[in-house]
C-alpha cells in the first residue's frame, strides 16, 4: 500500500519553498509548461515590515500570497483551527491519494530526519509527496542547506503538527495556514506560448516601473525594487548599513534563482519566436547568471561568518544590474 506523486526536483525558482514547491509541481506537468514559460518573470524585492529584505513575484506563484487568485492550482488551506480536529496522518493520505500535494507546518523536533529533530523547537513546512505503510516521503532542505527527499515515520506526524501549533500563536500570521492542499487545475482550453505576450512581461520588467497591482501586497514604493532593478535592493542595504536592514539569505536565494529563471524564459523564447539573440543570451548567463551566483556565495559566508567585503560586491551587484538593463534593452531592441 501507498503512493508517490510526481515531483520534478529540477526548479528554477529557489530560496523560499512558497515559491518552490508550486513551481516544481507546474514544472512537472508537461502540459502546463507554455503556461510556465510566461509567467512568473517579475521578481521584485523589497524591505518588510520587520526590516528584512524579501523577493515575491508579481502574478503570486508562492502560496502565501495566493489566497484571493490561486492561478492554475486548486488550492484548499486549513488553519490550525480546523486542522486540530482531523486526524492529520490520515488527512495527509487522503489527500495524496486524491493527488493533492500537502503542504504542511510543524514542529521539526517531532521529525525524524530534519535537521531540527531532538535538538531544537522549529515551525517549518515540508511537502508531503508520497507514502508507504510506515513511512511519510517529503521534499525540503536538510542540514546542508539542498533540497531533497527524505522520510519520517508517519506515527510522528500528529504529535509534530499539535506541536507546531503551540509555536504558531507566537510567530507572524502567515504561519497561521497550518495546511496547505496544491492540486493543478484541469486544463479546459491547452495554453499556448504567446511570443507577444511574454515580450510585454520582458519590457516590463526592464522598466521596473512600480505597478498599480504591487498595492496589493501592502508595500510601500520607496521601499520596492521591481524587475531589473530587484539587485538594488541588495545594494541599497550594504551602502546604508545604518538602517540595520537584515539581509536574509532566503531572500538572496530567490534573487539569484530569479535570473536563471529569466535566462531559461529568455531561451525558450528565443526558440519559439525565432529572434536571434543568441550573443545576447551568452552574455545574459555570463554577466549576469554567474555574477548573480557568485554573490549568492559571497552572501552565504556572511551568513555564516557575519563579515563581508561590503564594497567590493556594491561594485558586483552594480554591475550586474547596468549589465542586466543593457542586454535585455539589445534584447528588446529598446
Amino acid at each position: 500500500m501507498g503512493k508517490i506523486l510526481p515531483f520534478n526536483e529540477r526548479t528554477d525558482i529557489n530560496g523560499y519553498l512558497i515559491y518552490t514547491y508550486p513551481y516544481g509541481i507546474l514544472n512537472t506537468h508537461s502540459r502546463y509548461q507554455e503556461y510556465l514559460m510566461e509567467h512568473y518573470i517579475n521578481c521584485f524585492g523589497y524591505i518588510n515590515s520587520v526590516n528584512d529584505t524579501a523577493f515575491k513575484y508579481d502574478d503570486g506563484v508562492g502560496y502565501s500570497t495566493m489566497c484571493h487568485d490561486t492561478a492554475p492550482f486548486d488550492m484548499p488551506f486549513y488553519s490550525y483551527e480546523a486542522g486540530l480536529r482531523l486526524n492529520v496522518r490520515k488527512f495527509i493520505i487522503s489527500a495524496i491519494d486524491n493527488d493533492y500535494y500537502p503542504i504542511i507546518f510543524t514542529d521539526e523536533y517531532y521529525l525524524k530526519t530534519r535537521p531540527a529533530y531532538k535538538k531544537e523547537h522549529n515551525l517549518h513546512e515540508i511537502m508531503i509527496t508520497g507514502y508507504d505503510d510506515d513511512t511519510f516521503r517529503y521534499y525540503a532542505f536538510n542540514d546542508k542547506f539542498k533540497l531533497s527527499f527524505a522520510e519520517f515515520p508517519q506515527k510522528q506526524l500528529n504529535k509534530a503538527y499539535r506541536q507546531g501549533s503551540r509555536i504558531s500563536t507566537q510567530v507572524e500570521t502567515s504561519y497561521k495556514r497550518s495546511i496547505v492542499l496544491m492540486k493543478l487545475k484541469d486544463i479546459q482550453n491547452e495554453y499556448t506560448f504567446s511570443s507577444e505576450r511574454f515580450r510585454a512581461k520582458l519590457e516590463a520588467y526592464s522598466k521596473g516601473e512600480f505597478a498599480p497591482e504591487l498595492n496589493s501586497f501592502f508595500i510601500s514604493k520607496d521601499r520596492c525594487y521591481i524587475g531589473v532593478y530587484n539587485t538594488k535592493l541588495l545594494q541599497y542595504c550594504l551602502e546604508n548599513p545604518e538602517c540595520s536592514i537584515g539581509i536574509r539569505y532566503p531572500s538572496v536565494h530567490t534573487w539569484c534563482e530569479s535570473k536563471k529563471n529569466l535566462l531559461t524564459k529568455l531561451k525558450y523564447y528565443a526558440a519559439n519566436s525565432g529572434e536571434r539573440i543568441d550573443d545576447a543570451l551568452t552574455a545574459y548567463e555570463n554577466e549576469v547568471v554567474k555574477q548573480a551566483e557568485l554573490i549568492r556565495i559571497i552572501m552565504l559566508k556572511y551568513r555564516r561568518c557575519s563579515r563581508i567585503d561590503a564594497k567590493n560586491t556594491i561594485v558586483l551587484l552594480d554591475a550586474l544590474c547596468e549589465s542586466e538593463k543593457q542586454i535585455l534593452a539589445r534584447i528588446l531592441k529598446l
